[in-house]
């Protein structure tokens, strides 16, 4: 016998004695039985990946509806104190709630521009507001990409 068929003798299951062919049988099923192990493994980890991404999605798309709610209750939040304000100084200007004001006409054209002027602060807050949430998303989304 040549070298080669010594070496495939080895291997072949159905030859030789008893003894040597229950040890290669059994070796073979603790082979399968490995392989079968590995591949269940690989599955679950696919799943417990895909589970994990699924997860992180969840948490960045709250974490961006909690960040729109928080510009949202600074800009209700900035929108209250100014008309606070606003009451504020029409509380002043009137007196003992009859209606008439203390001081004479040429003072109210000054309240008009007053109010005109408070309008475009409250505009200029508001445009502020949502670039600032336009920037927030544009950068939670970066994040999102890079992750």
């Amino acid at each position: 016998m040549t070298r080669r068929e010594h070496d495939r003798d080895d291997f072949d299951v159905y030859s030789g004695s008893g003894g040597e062919n229950y040890e290669k049988l059994e070796l073979l099923k603790a082979l399968r039985l490995s392989q079968t192990r590995a591949r269940e493994a690989e599955r679950k980890a696919a799943s417990l990946v895909k589970e994990r991404d699924c997860v992180a999605k969840a948490l960045l798309h709250e974490s961006f509806q909690l960040f729109v709610y928080r510009q949202w209750v600074r800009l209700l939040e900035f929108q209250v104190l100014k008309a606070q304000t606003q009451r504020q100084q029409q509380e002043k200007q009137l007196c003992c709630g009859c209606g008439r004001s203390k001081e004479a006409k040429d003072h109210s054209e000054e309240e008009e521009e007053a109010l005109c002027d408070g309008s475009r602060e409250s505009w200029i807050c508001v445009a502020l507001t949502f670039c600032m949430g336009i920037v927030g998303l544009g950068l939670a989304f970066g994040c999102c990409y890079f992750l």
